[in-house]
């Protein structure tokens, strides 16, 4: 349906028309849009304090009306950051500051979801209890630790220190959300400043640490994992290790780091090990990692499944014929962690993707375009949540500048060893949702999302807030660091023993040398290094093309984008010449391992200086040296 003249007046603040309209006896309390959204909430959400001031005081429409999901204006508010708005709704428009939707949500829970500090820390001046629950168990350092907004959980959890180890109902705490966020810098605070319990699981057994590795963070799995008392190989409650997690997501990097570190890999209650996960979804290069590492690709699962057979039966020929291969072949030594055994029953963690249905409301973006029309099933959208899944959704924020691309959500579905091709998310088998209830009927229809992109061990579990989640990730991401409050920040190479994650002997047990190992150590470093500075440039190239004029703000990330291409032309043609240099000195007879850097770059300098030269027998000569 398209939206009446006076919403969009007050979406847009289009004061005037709102006066002409009302003028006119076109201003009435019976205007909503489908989800039940007056004027009111449309100019709260898009911070029109004249608009809505005009709507309440002079057009006398209620203030405090609630949209279908039990959400009123000053929810709206709270999600976008309207705090002059606000202000205004709870000392004159009629608002509660306590006020709760249908979900349980307060106002202070979608302020600490959406990273709005300034907000939180007024709303907790003003009475609101940090302490309060949603349906689900969530309180608002949930949250805030999910969006990693550090400096509104600092806030909270001065406010509340029982806040720090509260688990909703299906058992997270804010660190697992942390970490299975990838938020490094809330994960180091909670444990190093407040002392948070490691050893807390999810009801169905999971661990901070396993959060983190399926979700593919690797700095946080670095750091987990050179805590003291951190148990690399712990399972849950139906035998999955961080290594069978990892492997299932497609994370070799994180699977090459927990072999490095010496995890014991394990088989799940059902007989499986990583490379049957591996194998189920496709992921060749894990199922390589694997291999040669000593996993046996002959084993069978209790049902007679090798990870051959799984990959074939799941449509995966490239990880198939790679098994079949490997299959005939005998491992390479017997050294290999050995594989112990466990019982009961084992979950398919098989994923595929699936596009988010819908949101309470579409985002604004910087066109302020039209709502669009909504179908009427995306007010049953169930995807990924933290909590029950009968909260309500809430409004986008004001125009940021284009965020970066989003990751999909996934959702929980029933037991099954296919994989679907579809855009979506979503474990099968009989896993339990970590922090949910399986939503089944339309009564589950308002749903909550802590972020949009979350998920819990590929089945869904992280969000208090569902919906579009592309659209959220639009206007929300880039939003981190709004009003001025900033994250802390983190260095995050320093916290990891990098060292540590460098092997000392090749695949074919032969030790590295020393020097060769300190080179591999420097690189690695120099990466993690790249990729924490990539991160803190892309946010405060956010935060800085954020407040100006579009033209201004365009032509800027041009000029950025630009650099950017350049740094990546330049770092392409080193690469380049260092692949001729290796050619080069293979040519020559030289087998580089055996090099020092000095011996290359001694070498490589003889040699063109002998191309200028006649032939004079300067390579054979530099041959009897090396050699």
């Amino acid at each position: 349906m398209v939206p009446h003249r006076c919403i969009l007046a007050a979406k847009t603040g289009d004061l005037q028309t709102l006066k002409d309209l009302d003028a006119s006896g076109n201003v009435n309390e019976d205007i909503e849009d489908s989800l039940g959204a007056t004027p009111v909430h449309h100019a709260a959400r898009a911070g029109n304090l004249d608009c809505l001031k005009f709507l309440i005081s002079d057009a006398k429409l209620p203030g405090n009306k609630k949209a279908k999901n039990g959400a009123t204006p000053a929810h709206d508010a709270a999600a976008t950051g309207n705090l002059l708005g606000l202000q205004w709704l709870t000392s004159v428009g009629g608002c509660n500051i306590q006020e709760r939707d249908d979900s349980g949500a307060s106002v202070l829970h979608l302020a600490a979801r959406f990273g709005r500090s300034e907000m939180v820390q007024w709303l907790v001046k003003e009475g609101c209890d940090p302490m309060v629950e949603t349906n689900s168990g969530a309180v608002p350092a949930h949250y805030a630790a999910a969006k990693g907004d550090l400096m509104s959980l600092k806030l909270l959890i001065v406010q509340a220190p029982r806040t720090l180890n509260k688990q909703t109902q299906s058992g997270a705490t804010p660190l697992y959300l942390a970490c299975q966020e990838g938020h490094l810098h809330v994960v180091e605070y909670l444990v190093k400043e407040c002392g948070a319990f490691l050893d807390l699981r999810a009801h169905d057994g999971m661990t901070a640490f396993h959060a983190a590795a399926q979700m593919g963070h690797s700095t946080v799995v670095a750091w987990l994992a050179s805590l003291p008392d951190m148990d690399l190989s712990a399972q849950d409650n139906e035998g999955a290790s961080a290594m069978h997690f990892a492997a299932s997501g497609g994370h070799a990097r994180i699977l090459e780091q927990l072999i490095t570190m010496r995890a014991k890999i394990l088989k799940d209650h059902w007989g499986g090990t990583p490379l049957h996960d591996a194998a189920e979804n496709g992921e060749l290069e894990c199922c390589q990692i694997l291999v040669m590492n000593q996993v046996d690709p002959t084993i069978q699962d209790k049902d007679g499944y090798t990870a051959r057979k799984l990959a074939n039966y799941n449509g995966h020929m490239e990880c198939a014929n790679y098994l079949r291969r490997m299959e005939n072949m005998p491992l390479l030594k017997d050294n290999s962690p050995s594989l112990l055994k466990e019982d009961s029953f084992r979950r398919s963690k098989s994923i595929v993707r699936r596009q988010s249905g819908g949101d309470y409301y579409r985002s604004f973006n910087e066109g302020r375009r039209e709502l669009l029309n909504f179908p009427k099933e995306m007010e049953n959208d169930k995807d990924t949540i933290l909590v029950k899944s009968e909260a309500p959704i809430y409004p986008q924020p004001p125009p940021l500048p284009p965020p970066q691309p989003t990751p999909q959500l996934i959702k929980s579905q029933p037991l099954a060893r296919t994989t679907s091709a579809s855009n979506s998310y979503h474990c099968t088998s009989n896993v339990k949702p970590f922090n949910m209830v399986h939503p089944t009927d339309d009564s589950s229809e308002h749903i909550v999302e802590l972020k949009s992109e979350t998920l819990l061990k590929t089945v869904g579990f992280t969000t208090v807030f569902v919906g579009n989640s592309g659209q959220l990730k639009q206007t929300f991401e880039e939003d981190e660091k709004e009003n001025g409050f900033l994250p802390l920040p983190v260095d995050e190479v320093s916290s990891i023993d990098v060292d540590s994650l460098v092997p000392t002997h090749d695949e074919r047990g032969r030790p590295i040398p020393e020097w060769k190992r300190q080179v591999m150590v420097r690189k690695l470093q120099a990466r993690l290094q790249d990729e924490e500075e990539a991160r803190r440039n892309q946010i405060e190239e956010n935060r800085l093309l954020g407040d100006w004029p579009p033209w201004k703000r365009e032509m800027m990330k041009r000029k950025l984008d630009y650099e950017k291409s350049e740094e990546e032309r330049k770092k392409k043609e080193e690469q380049k010449e260092m692949r001729e240099q290796s050619k080069m000195i293979k040519q020559l007879g030289y087998d580089e391992s055996h090099l020092t850097p000095s011996q290359v770059q001694a070498i490589l300098v003889r040699y063109k200086f002998s191309k200028r030269a006649p032939e004079s027998g300067v390579i054979a000569q530099e041959k009897i040296k090396f050699t």
